[in-house]
């Protein structure tokens, strides 16, 4: 029974050193309706996450689970979309220590995340070009009173 264990100990292991591990995953959520409360609400939500096998919760040896990580591919996906602006709302670093001990005391599993809010250029909208600023109409209606 304890031979069965180790080895489906050390499959698990290889499953996850092969697929899960040098991961970097993001998401994109467009925002309909800025928050009032907020003073600046951007266009799009974007959660960039990082996963890796790190050696003693330091040096990584399968992927980079590290925040640094998660923040550069977070930076990638801003200069990919020409942001204008972003703002970093919440990071996140989880090390799973615990999952398999006491393998998982050497090599345990990294997460980070981090979250924030990009505002995306826009293109001119026909409307707005069209229709004159109030600096314009107000220059109109003293030129139209003289």
């Amino acid at each position: 029974m304890t031979s069965t264990r180790v080895a489906l100990g050390g499959l698990l292991l290889l499953a996850l050193a092969t697929g899960l591990p040098a991961c970097r995953m993001t998401n994109h959520f467009p925002i309909r309706e800025p928050h009032s409360d907020s003073e600046w609400c951007g266009d799009e939500f974007v959660q960039s996450t990082a996963i890796g096998l790190h050696f003693i919760m330091l040096l990584p040896l399968f992927g980079d689970g590290s925040l640094r990580s998660a923040f550069e591919e977070f930076q990638d996906e801003a200069d990919a979309a020409h942001t204008l602006r972003i703002r970093v709302v919440d990071n996140d670093t989880s090390v799973y220590w615990w999952w398999l001990p006491p393998l998982s005391f050497l090599l345990p599993l990294v997460i980070s995340s981090v979250s924030g809010d990009f505002d995306l250029p826009t293109a001119p909208d026909d409307a707005a070009v069209e229709a004159p600023d109030a600096e314009a109409r107000a220059a109109e209606a003293s030129a139209a009173g003289e």
